[in-house]
């Protein structure tokens, strides 16, 4: 064989090789970098560190006009001056959601929001929701739509109301207030939600979702005194 062609076999193999050790650098830096940012992310929980700094307070019903796309039935809109604003910022960070959505709810009957919910688990999401025993059996509830795609509903026969209205997102933020996932909620009532994603903040709702979740487990059984306080509650809820 010609010198240079050995030459030029050589010269290849190298090229080769230092390709190969760049990629698996470059895979290595990679796995560094995600495992350094899982890290710092539970650090920065441990130290009550607010990463994402989103802390806002949505007030629906002050609102004096809607934007006009509106008229032809758009919900989104950045303006939280117009009536639909506070409604769509809401969905978008459900829209934005990467890990998780947990949902602690009353009642939910505005589509918009079952949407919402049905696209985080589209996208492989883990989504888990909490509804109150009477109200999620409810005609118009839209549990009973995430009952059939097969979610994961936990609901306790109580003399207790599950009156929670709350969203947690990513494990990292917490949409709580007096909204219940209504349009004549988002739309006709005076309501409040805050959106905050500071740790101490959220840390509360993540042990009181994994604490009723654990507690509804339908493996745990419903005793007679559950069944007689049940049938005893008084149903005079506004909605």
């Amino acid at each position: 064989m010609p010198i240079y062609v050995k030459d030029a076999a050589l010269a290849v193999g190298g090229a080769v090789g230092i390709a190969s050790l760049i990629y698996v650098l470059r895979e290595a830096l990679v796995r560094a970098k995600t495992d350094f940012d899982k890290w710092k992310t539970e650090l920065d929980k441990e130290l009550g560190i607010d990463r994402i700094k989103l802390n806002k307070s949505l007030a629906f019903g002050i609102q004096t006009r809607s934007c006009d796309v509106h008229v032809a039935g758009a919900v989104k809109c950045k303006d939280l001056e117009c009536s639909y604003g506070p409604l769509s910022f809401m969905l978008d960070i459900i829209d934005q959601a990467k890990k998780s959505v947990d949902i602690c709810i009353y009642i939910i009957t505005a589509q918009v929001f079952a949407d919402a919910i049905i696209d985080a688990k589209n996208r492989g999401l883990r989504v888990r929701i909490i509804g109150d025993s009477d109200m999620s059996f409810s005609a118009q509830s839209s549990i009973n739509t995430f009952r059939q795609l097969e979610f994961p509903v936990r609901q306790r026969m109580s003399n207790y109301i599950m009156h929670h209205k709350f969203i947690l997102v990513d494990d990292e933020i917490v949409m709580n207030g007096s909204l219940n996932f209504t349009m004549t909620g988002a739309l006709g009532n005076w309501e409040n939600v805050i959106v905050s994603s500071h740790p101490e903040i959220v840390q509360p709702f993540l042990v009181e979702f994994q604490t009723l979740w654990e507690e509804f487990d339908p493996n745990n059984p419903i005793t007679e005194t559950d069944v007689y306080r049940h049938n005893r509650r008084t149903k005079t809820h506004d909605i």
